[in-house]
């Protein structure tokens, strides 16, 4: 039988455990799985749903050894909002997203600070949101803006700035107040900040330019426009650039 001490032990062990998983910093993970993470991430849009899949199952094979490291649940959230974002279908788009979130949030139980379950879990409700309509958009912008806050605290140039981008973003497309936390002042502070971290990112440029035009600074915004029209585009990069690049020719000849 055990006693009441053994007991009191066993119950404080196990809190400490769980209080250690809820709020430890993820170990990067080994090299060679995070640069196949990242060479899948970077060439997604020529990969199959198969190809992507199969290391995501790896991530959950080597997270086994590693049970508490938020960081295998976080790149998985990356790989399957790639699988969600490349999907031409609508529905299967918002499913997809969803599932990324459920693995996004896997990452933040283990970890309420992991900068890759808040920043992945932030992009795929961003996205999703753009699939449901304008409603769930706005019923996601304090999520997002939580869980990005969360990324900046720790590191402003995560993903080549693309937190900064992120609540450029949200600040840009939100209504002001009453209706939502929208302000143009607040989105031209962020996308400067964006465009500081990475300069040489498309993304960067043309959404900084867009602010710079919103905020009547748009003589200012002509070099970031033709940077972005004159950029040459990779093969793996091509659906991404397609949206930068019709951004940029209509900013462009509204000057």
């Amino acid at each position: 039988m055990i006693s009441p001490i053994e007991m009191l032990m066993t119950l404080l062990t196990a809190l400490c455990i769980a209080m250690t998983a809820r709020f430890a910093h993820a170990t990067p993970l080994p090299k060679d799985i995070l640069q196949t993470v990242d060479d899948v991430a970077e060439k997604h849009e020529l990969l199959s749903d198969d190809k992507i899949m199969a290391e995501v199952n790896l991530l959950s094979e080597a997270e086994k050894i590693d049970i508490t490291n938020d960081e295998y649940a976080g790149q998985k959230a990356r790989l399957l909002f790639f699988l969600a974002k490349n999907d031409k279908d609508k529905e299967r788009r918002i499913e997809k997203y969803h599932v990324a979130i459920a693995e996004a949030n896997r990452a933040i139980k283990l970890n309420a600070k992991s900068i890759s379950g808040n920043f992945w879990k932030a992009a795929a409700l961003g996205r999703q949101g753009l699939d449901k309509g304008v409603l769930n958009a706005l019923g996601n912008a304090t999520p997002i803006r939580e869980c990005t806050e969360i990324v900046l605290a720790q590191d402003e140039k995560y993903e080549k700035g693309a937190a900064h981008l992120t609540m450029g973003r949200l600040y840009y497309e939100l209504p002001g107040w009453p209706l939502s936390f929208g302000n143009n002042k607040k989105a031209l502070e962020h996308l400067t900040k964006a465009y500081g971290a990475a300069p040489l990112e498309p993304s960067n440029n043309v959404y900084y330019a867009q602010m710079l035009i919103k905020n009547g600074r748009g003589a200012e915004a002509g070099k970031y426009l033709d940077y972005v029209l004159n950029f040459q585009t990779k093969p793996e990069h091509k659906v991404e650039m397609a949206e930068h690049l019709k951004l940029a020719k209509e900013l462009k000849d509204d000057l």
